[in-house]
């Protein structure tokens, strides 16, 4: 079965930053790339922290640790 390029980022940036909060350098203005920490290679911004797959905010408190792959937020996880 084939797989998306998409899909090997998510991947990698799972087993580096410990989620996939990833996306192409082109979709980001400056004032984007300056709101939050984040490593650029090549034309991949990889975000330093996660986003929470429900209210799409980037947590401070962001926990991941035991959930591999599900990613929501503190907050989310205690309304949830």
């Amino acid at each position: 079965m084939s797989r998306f390029l998409s899909d090997h980022i998510d991947e990698y940036c799972r087993e580096k930053y410990s989620h996939s909060n990833w996306g192409y350098l082109n979709g980001y203005s400056k004032e984007d790339l300056s709101r939050a920490e984040h490593t650029i290679e090549g034309s991949i911004v990889f975000w330093e922290n996660g986003m929470c797959e429900e209210c799409d905010d980037d947590n401070p408190n962001w926990n991941n640790e035991n959930d591999e792959y599900s990613y929501l937020c503190n907050k989310c996880k205690e309304e949830n």
